[in-house]
């Protein structure tokens, strides 16, 4: 003979564990049993037991509440640590290179969505740092930063990466000229000089552009070409014209 076949289980036993439904069961439940007998005493201890029970539950709620929402505030300060530059309060090379990616992805799907790289330095930072010693430094990088995110548009992303060398993520949309028109709103940006150390600084800096292209196979490819129209820049023209966008005859000849 088969076995006989297991009733079906309820789905109350599948309900997940709620203190708060039980407590009203059990309030219910005591609400009755007057009527079975029980002495008013007894019933009252019952209530009161019960009572005490639901403002102990309330309590750990509330201090579970605040457990976890000091926990997520936690979590998002530290996952805002790892991606920022602590000095410039910038997005830093990680955050860059997940936006790079995302934006070459996005290109290749939707050809319109155009987009550039510019990387920039300081032309001989390292003079600040020698001269008028680090502190001086970092107020520089400070100062290029929020110069830069006044010459860009909400849409575009601004990073520093490493040192004294920043990336821009320029959204172009379907006008490449966009992000060399960006270059020089930067390049005029840092012709006002900076007040540092009681001293009037001249910070000139070079930008190398590199134009989004479907045929980047990867996102290093991409900023190993922005580098290369760095050093590009750096061998033109001084001043505001101190820029250049990347051309693979330049880098082939360069080699």
């Amino acid at each position: 003979r088969l076995p006989a076949r297991a009733p079906p289980m309820s789905y109350a036993a599948h309900e997940p564990y709620s203190t708060t439904s039980d407590l009203s069961s059990a309030i219910d439940l005591i609400e009755h049993l007057p009527q079975y007998g029980v002495p008013p005493d007894v019933v009252a201890q019952l209530q009161a037991a019960v009572r005490e029970l639901q403002e102990h539950t309330h309590a750990l709620t509330l201090e579970l509440r605040d457990e976890v929402a000091m926990r997520e505030q936690i979590q998002h300060q530290l996952e805002h640590q790892v991606m920022h530059d602590a000095l410039t309060t910038l997005p830093n090379l990680l955050f860059m290179r997940d936006q790079l990616q995302r934006a070459l992805a996005r290109l290749r799907r939707y050809p319109e969505r155009g987009f550039a790289l510019l990387y920039l330095d300081i032309d001989g930072f390292k003079h600040f740092n020698d001269d008028l010693g680090h502190q001086a430094g970092d107020a520089v990088l400070y100062e290029l930063a929020q110069r830069l995110l006044e010459s860009v548009r909400p849409t575009d992303v601004v990073a520093r990466i490493s040192g004294d060398e920043f990336v821009v993520l320029a959204d172009t949309g379907s006008q490449p000229e966009a992000a060399e028109r960006m270059a020089q709103r930067i390049q005029l940006a840092m012709q006002q000089p900076m007040h540092i150390a009681e001293r009037a600084l001249q910070v000139p800096v070079s930008i190398g552009i590199t134009p989004g292209h479907r045929h980047y196979r990867n996102i290093d490819q991409m900023l190993h070409d922005a580098d290369v129209a760095l050093c590009q820049a750096k061998q033109g023209a001084e001043g505001s014209q101190r820029c250049a966008l990347f051309s693979r005859f330049s880098a082939d000849a360069a080699a």
